[in-house]
């Protein structure tokens, strides 16, 4: 899944700023934004209006590609404390009843970035639309108060517009998909962008053994990462069992396959990037690779590595002669992700999302 953004906090504390900052560097690297503002003061009208906008149901909808992050530059924290600000009910009261109003589109955000500075700051920034001093300093404690579930990360901004958006910028990292970008011969990307949008790559595991196929039209001794195509209506997950089941027979655990990055082949960042999602897949109980080929010739045989031998496999692929040099390259960089991401974080599981207060230092700060 991707991950729903939101920046809360007060009027002038640098939000707007901040959100089209990161949607620019998340974008280079290889993620895909979509960027969403509308919330104001001016109660409810206009904030049910916006939470009912199909522009918001579009954008969750994007969600399941692990690859999107959806920025809301204000979003219900705001939604809720200001209409409980203006019409004077209480915001518990409040959050039920826009929970009534909006149905599925009240989805709390994966993420909150909580943008803090003092009224004054907010006042010498241009705070012509802060009326009076009692309402920004009300708001401002029900948003350190408010909790909708998620994660919220602090952010100090009093610090400079770099210096937040770089605050924010490792927060919503901590949190997203990892995405790797990575360059392949151009004929090679070329071919596969014909074939397919997306697919999944797997590397089952048992033990410290790593297995990797051997397809018919590769050399004998040249391994290299398992997978297949996303079908049209299918998530990454789906086609990792999916694919799994047909290359090797077993059925795989969902809690037991996972993510370890997406690979985004193209040099520009868009809908059709041809992409290739990563997972490791722990082998069950009694679970074994099937060491012969496929009864539908698809591939030769699957042998078993150790972490210490995928620089050699993924070199074997790079020296592959001919047209298969392409192809080799573009297997060669999955098993170089492999490689760099398999240790990175606990397994089994997806990574980490607990709710409550990120505490850290620098331009981050805990209450």
């Amino acid at each position: 899944m991707g991950l729903l953004v939101a920046l809360e906090g007060i009027d002038n504390v640098g939000k707007s700023s901040a959100t089209r900052t990161l949607a620019s560097r998340l974008r280079e690297r290889g993620y895909l934004v979509t960027a969403l503002s509308e919330f104001g003061t001016d109660a409810v009208g206009r904030a049910v209006r916006d939470f009912v906008d199909p522009r918001y149901r579009r954008a969750f909808a994007t969600l399941s590609d692990p690859r999107r992050i959806v920025l809301c530059n204000r979003y219900l924290h705001t939604a809720i404390i200001y209409q409980a600000q203006g019409t004077g009910v209480a915001i518990e009261g409040m959050r039920e009843r826009l929970r009534a109003l909006c149905g599925e589109t009240f989805r709390p955000a994966d993420l909150v970035l909580l943008f803090e500075a003092s009224v004054e700051t907010a006042l010498r920034r241009g705070g012509g639309n802060i009326r009076d001093r009692p309402f920004p300093e009300a708001a401002a404690r029900s948003f350190r108060e408010l909790s909708l579930g998620g994660r919220t990360v602090i952010i100090d901004a009093e610090a400079s517009q770099e210096d937040v958006a770089a605050a924010c910028l490792r927060a919503i990292l901590d949190h997203a998909r990892p995405v790797t970008r990575v360059s392949v011969p151009a004929l090679a990307l070329a071919q596969r962008r014909s074939h397919h949008a997306r697919e999944v790559l797997f590397v089952p595991q048992a033990a410290s053994t790593l297995y990797l196929q051997r397809k018919p039209t590769y050399p004998e001794g040249v391994y290299r990462i398992a997978g297949g195509g996303v079908e049209a209506e299918e998530t990454p997950l789906e086609a990792l069992v999916r694919e799994f089941e047909e290359e090797a027979g077993l059925s795989p655990g969902r809690a037991n396959c996972r993510l370890l990055t997406t690979l985004v082949y193209n040099a520009e960042v868009d809908e059709n990037a041809f992409v290739s999602y990563l997972y490791e897949v722990r082998l069950g109980p009694g679970q074994e690779i099937p060491p012969t080929h496929a009864a539908d010739g698809s591939f030769v045989s699957w042998r078993g590595f150790s972490p210490r031998e995928l620089p050699a496999a993924a070199a074997k692929l790079r020296a592959a002669g001919g047209w298969r040099s392409g192809w080799g390259g573009f297997r060669a960089a999955a098993v170089d992700a492999f490689e760099r991401w398999q240790d990175r974080t606990g397994f089994p599981g997806p990574l980490p999302r607990r709710g409550g207060i990120d505490r850290r230092a620098g331009s981050l700060r805990s209450r």
